[in-house]
């Protein structure tokens, strides 16, 4: 799996060695893994996804890394509104959709 394995790890602060050891392997097992000189089992790739706190989809390089980032904030958006009672979430969306009623509140700051 060659991807953005590298990339991962390091935007995880790890090196070769910390990154190894967290998943209990050779330091050169690991590298050929890092190069795409050997295959790596899924469990493994899901082992370091969870150890760099990425995506799969990152790790295989089928998205960015600001595909990841964006992901990962909509995660945290979602996971926020799922700790909020029922009253709390029915609140929060008639008070979006109030919002959205508004023609300045439907303009997306961000372009999306």
């Amino acid at each position: 799996m060659k991807g953005n394995f590298k990339e991962a790890r390091k935007h995880a602060g790890l090196s070769q060695d910390d990154a190894a050891r967290a998943l209990g392997i050779p330091s050169r097992t690991f590298g050929s893994w890092e190069r795409g000189e050997r295959e790596i089992s899924a469990v493994d790739a899901m082992r370091i996804a969870d150890i760099y706190g990425c995506s799969l989809d990152y790790l295989a390089g089928r998205i960015s890394w600001e595909e990841e980032r964006a992901l990962a904030r909509k995660k945290r958006v979602i996971g926020s509104f799922d700790a909020l009672t029922d009253r709390a979430q029915k609140m929060l969306v008639d008070y979006c959709a109030v919002l959205l009623g508004n023609p300045d509140c439907r303009k997306d700051p961000h372009g999306e």
